[in-house]
């Protein structure tokens, strides 16, 4: 939440343009609705746990997203039936025990069936202007070797023109969003049909298991 207590949809220096900041105002009222809190409440309400646990003061990034991790583990192995690992080493992965040179040294999450992974999971709570290409080229990465792969982004990025550039790359199969229905809310209309909403992920992980 920035000084004026709005949801922070983007990076703080967009949150200064109208557009942005009327579309975190449609995010407030969506939020305030499904939770059942006032408005004025918000700020407190979500923010209970870095509060809770005395975290405010440090770079709750790092919470946030080692929390999204966990928490699309969670998920994965609730409604899939699969748990999958977390932070797995490259070299640890079936045809990349040779590799020495990797865009990034971990996948956050692969899912394995009886003999082989088959879906490696990405988790991004956003996807910063300055770290897409990183994210790209981990896709091609994986896709180079094992082209049967199956590589998802999960994400809760609101700017759409970042979530088209992650669907339009052929090297990633979907886009999960956390609320595809608020994106499209917030921007006017609707997105990529490779964006898939969080709740459809359950399926698509199961047809490639």
């Amino acid at each position: 939440m920035d000084r004026e207590t709005l949801p922070h949809t983007i990076e703080i220096n967009m949150m200064r343009r109208g557009l942005w900041r009327d579309r975190a105002k449609l995010f407030e009222d969506h939020i305030s609705k499904e939770l059942g809190y006032a408005k004025r409440q918000l700020p407190y309400r979500v923010d209970s746990l870095i509060r809770g646990l005395g975290l405010q003061d440090r770079q709750r990034q790092n919470y946030l997203g080692i929390g999204f991790v966990c928490t699309v583990k969670e998920l994965v192995k609730r409604f899939v039936g699969y748990d999958p690992l977390m932070e797995v080493d490259v070299e640890d992965l079936k045809g990349f025990e040779d590799v020495r040179r990797y865009p990034r040294r971990r996948a956050d999450l692969v899912l394995l069936n009886e003999r082989d992974f088959r879906v490696l999971l990405s988790t991004k709570w956003s996807l910063r202007h300055d770290r897409l290409k990183d994210l790209l080229n981990e896709a091609e990465f994986y896709k180079r070797r094992r082209p049967e792969l199956m590589v998802l982004v999960v994400t809760n990025e609101f700017m759409s023109s970042r979530l088209a550039r992650v669907a339009e790359n052929g090297n990633i199969d979907y886009v999960i969003h956390v609320n595809r229905k608020l994106v499209e809310k917030i921007i006017g209309r609707t997105v990529d049909e490779k964006i898939k909403d969080l709740s459809e992920m359950p399926e698509i992980v199961k047809k490639r298991l």
